[in-house]
């Protein structure tokens, strides 16, 4: 006999027999190694016990006003083990964009990014790409996976990353010079009439490294007010 222990305060552990409901927030108390809030990336793992028939899990991702939610599914697994006795869809996976727009709904089993399960000490991939992923336009996401049958003999479970990806500038949109070509990169800013404060490089993912260009470019104009 196999024994799993999970721990009751995980996200892979239902406390409810009929409310499965997680969250999970970018404003989490704890930090990591690296100094930052544990709740602006992570992993959840699908409940690790079986479920009763009927069962829809829903996982909430809040993140702060200006975040976008970028979530990944490293593995994704459906077998049954008798015959499907209700219909075709009996296990269903529903994402949503926080705004209510629909980003995913699949029977099959959904978009993959399982090159990273291969990411070690030793190893690095290649970043997810659009196409392996679901990026939101707001900032929160919501995850739902529904099992008519139950998992005791129609299993399913997988292994999803998320991440909150922070899309504040600061400042305004630096339009550049009349007639410049190219253009400036989205990352350029303008400040006007601001007596002190910070310029930071951008935290956006999506601009450049994993997630965006090789190189990128960004100019900041100050402008101080009359007198």
């Amino acid at each position: 006999v196999d024994v799993l222990f999970s721990d009751s305060s995980s996200l892979d552990y239902s406390r409810y027999p009929r409310k499965c409901e997680f969250w999970v927030n970018a404003t989490h108390p704890d930090l990591d190694d690296a100094g930052r809030s544990k709740g602006r990336a992570g992993r959840v793992i699908s409940p690790r016990h079986t479920l009763a028939p009927n069962t829809t899990c829903t996982y909430h991702f809040r993140g702060h006003p200006r975040d976008h939610v970028w979530l990944y599914f490293v593995s994704y697994s459906h077998l049954a083990l008798l015959p499907n006795t209700s219909h075709n869809c009996s296990t269903r996976l529903r994402i949503w964009d926080g705004g209510g727009a629909l980003l995913g709904d699949h029977c099959d089993g959904p978009r993959l990014c399982d090159h990273t399960s291969l990411r070690n000490v030793t190893r690095v991939t290649r970043p997810c790409s659009l196409g392996e992923s679901y990026v939101t336009r707001t900032s929160s996401l919501l995850v739902q996976h529904q099992s008519d049958e139950g998992t005791a003999l129609h299993p399913a479970s997988f292994r999803l990353k998320y991440e909150f990806v922070d899309t504040h500038l600061g400042g305004e949109p630096w339009p550049g010079r009349r007639g410049e070509d190219p253009p400036p990169q989205p990352c350029s800013r303008i400040f006007r009439r601001v007596k002190s404060g910070q310029i930071k490089s951008p935290r956006n993912v999506f601009l450049y490294g994993r997630g965006g260009a090789a190189n990128l470019s960004c100019v900041y104009r100050v402008e101080a007010g009359a007198g």
